[in-house]
């Protein structure tokens, strides 16, 4: 199982992905978990302390360092996921993300030999 994650800060009422990726955890900061209990439940949140928080970068780098992989990691201002070809966009449809997004990072690990970091 793919994990998909998704850094926030300050940003619990702006959450337009929230119900497209349903499986996604949002990974906030402690002193912002009431804000986001407000729009998400319990069990969509990673708490990280506010000493791992203050940048996107120390974020990041406490995900790295703590989420179990394979994982993707999406800022928290997407809205969905689009394909596009040489004439058309078509978005990608809530019922079939999950399975998109397994099957793509199989591809990708099978491409490579290897897991991307």
């Amino acid at each position: 199982m793919i994990n998909v994650v998704i850094p926030s800060y300050k940003r619990s009422e702006y959450l337009e992905g929230k119900d497209y990726f349903y499986m996604a955890k949002y990974v906030v900061p402690q002193s912002q978990v009431e804000d986001y209990l407000k729009v998400l439940d319990s069990d969509r949140l990673v708490i990280i302390p506010d000493e791992c928080d203050g940048s996107i970068a120390k974020k990041r780098n406490w995900i790295l360092d703590n989420i179990p992989r394979p994982f993707i990691m999406i800022d928290d201002d997407v809205r969905g996921l689009v394909l596009y070809d040489k004439t058309k966009e078509m978005k990608v449809g809530v019922k079939i993300l999950k399975e998109d997004l397994e099957e793509v990072f199989e591809m990708l690990v099978e491409m490579t030999g290897e897991l991307l970091s």
